[in-house]
């Protein structure tokens, strides 16, 4: 039985152990663990405007307020003209929305190694350190979800007008299977009507784990390898069966297996905020490093500190951030979109 232990010995011939098993499954940053952070971070769902001014560079944070007048109801609008009346009775006007974060609110890891260790070690110290740093990153990431799956299911809101099956929680009720086992295929169309019917401006990207897996598998729909989220394939991919993204974590935070989510791409936007970014706060000798480090995959930006003391050189990594929504007021009330988000809860409840 082998055991794992601070410094390896180098042997005669030492590979990673993914060339002797395939499969990275150590160090993957698995889609299912991070699909919500990578999904936010994708062109289809954000274009950085509400990004870049919370949070604009120079290591600079302020609060951003979003200017909106909600859409007229064409229940406002008369059926009879009165063209000797020249007073009109109601009010126009504006209404806002504000975003900040915490700058003290977020992820962050660290690690340490002892100098007189990386000469041990079996890679150049470079390659060592930025290995570990990329590992570290990757952590963090699937932190993040975890916690922006807690923070999107909190934004989620009311379905359109009409909609049916909507229980005392905001869910809406689906069936995946028949009364006989087999597989019910309405529920794709169940999930596209309401999103419809919320007023969506794209087609639903659901997020689920469990049974939801399970039916767009059944489906032969489910469009997501393991090894990393295509954002652009999925939505080219997107027809009748709808795009599906697998997020272990939307389950856990809505408690289920039979819970999931859908999002409105561009409804929710991630506000991130690095303390390290712009002059001033970067800086770089030959024992302390404090700057700002990139997630090749994701485009995350991280805080980074490298610390050389009493032997050790001490490494840290961090990322404040925030998922954030539209304002829940966004239509006036008693319109058929009230209180809609894009962002929309269901649980599936198969028959017995």
């Amino acid at each position: 039985m082998s055991y794992i232990s601070d410094l390896i010995a180098c042997p005669d011939r030492q590979e990673q152990l993914n060339v002797f098993f395939g499969c990275d499954k150590a160090t993957m940053l698995k889609t299912n663990e991070s699909s919500l952070a990578q999904f936010l971070m994708s062109p289809i769902n954000t274009n950085n405007l509400l990004k870049t001014a919370v949070a604009p560079g120079g290591g600079k944070l302020r609060t951003v307020e979003a200017v909106f007048t909600p859409r007229i109801k064409s229940d406002d609008v008369s059926t009879s003209i009165n063209r000797e009346s020249c007073v009109a009775s109601t009010p126009q006007g504006n209404r806002s929305e504000s975003y900040t974060l915490d700058p003290d609110q977020g992820v962050q890891i660290e690690r340490k190694i002892r100098m007189a260790d990386l000469a041990a070690i079996c890679k150049e110290n470079e390659a060592y350190i930025t290995e570990m740093l990329m590992m570290m990153m990757d952590a963090a990431i699937r932190k993040m979800d975890v916690q922006l799956a807690s923070q999107i299911v909190l934004l989620s809101g009311n379905f359109g007008q009409g909609e049916t099956g909507v229980d005392g929680n905001d869910a809406k009720i689906v069936a995946t299977l028949l009364s006989n086992g087999g597989l019910n295929s309405d529920f794709i169309s169940e999930i596209d009507f309401a999103s419809e019917n919320a007023g969506y401006c794209y087609r639903p990207f659901v997020f689920g784990w469990g049974d939801i897996y399970k039916a767009y598998t059944k489906l032969a729909a489910s469009c997501c390898a393991d090894n990393g989220l295509n954002v652009a394939a999925l939505a080219s991919s997107v027809g009748l069966q709808g795009s599906f993204i697998p997020n272990r974590n939307v389950k856990t935070s809505l408690g289920s297996d039979a819970d999931f989510i859908t999002l409105d791409p561009g409804a929710v936007q991630l506000l991130t905020y690095n303390g390290f970014e712009g002059y001033g706060n970067s800086v770089s000798d030959q024992t302390f490093v404090q700057t700002t480090i990139v997630h090749p995959q994701t485009g995350l930006t991280f805080d980074y500190q490298a610390k050389f003391d009493c032997g050790y050189w001490h490494f840290f990594v961090s990322l404040a951030f925030k998922a954030v929504g539209v304002p829940t007021d966004l239509y006036f009330s008693g319109d058929i979109y009230d209180g809609v988000t894009g962002v929309n809860k269901y649980k599936i409840v198969n028959p017995s």
